[in-house]
């Protein structure tokens, strides 16, 4: 781990906010939005990383956080990117790994992050006329804040 470690400091030195070793077989790299691409496809190609387990993501309050995890023979590496929330986007990966639509697509409903040169459709977890501008797992985000007119076309009622 040791050596992924000095190979992603050597090519992104200045692009690395926090790089650690939570344990063993696990490097979690905080990085710069801007170089998050390359970052990305450094991590597929070079490092051969190229398992995209999952992307999540967390509302930190002031700031939306979206993480990266890939792993290779059992070594899962995480690259975790913040994004304001005014305004939040990110490339897509999904040309480097088709799968990442799936995840690109939740980021883009659940939290309204914008997902640059992707094709993706209106809505494909949520409900086809959800409401434009409703991110559901944001922190501030709240079912009052549906429209009446939705809520009332729902099949089962929303739990208190």
């Amino acid at each position: 781990m040791e050596e992924i470690k000095g190979k992603l400091l050597s090519a992104f030195k200045d692009d690395v906010v926090e790089l650690v070793s939570p344990s063993p077989r696990r490097i979690f790299i905080r990085i710069n939005p801007k170089r998050f691409r390359d970052i990305f496809v450094f991590a597929v190609k070079d490092l051969g990383h190229d398992h995209l387990c999952t992307i999540s993501g967390a509302d930190l309050g002031s700031e939306l956080e979206v993480l990266y995890h890939l792993a290779n023979a059992g070594n899962v590496l995480s690259i975790a990117v913040r994004l304001p929330k005014q305004g939040p986007e990110i490339e897509t990966i999904g040309d480097i790994i088709g799968g990442a639509y799936l995840y690109e697509s939740e980021l883009k409903e659940m939290f309204g992050i914008r997902i640059k040169n992707a094709d993706h459709p209106k809505h494909l977890i949520l409900t086809d006329n959800w409401p434009d501008g409703q991110f559901p797992l944001r922190k501030d985000w709240k079912k009052e804040m549906l429209p009446e007119s939705f809520t009332a076309g729902l099949r089962r009622k929303w739990s208190e």
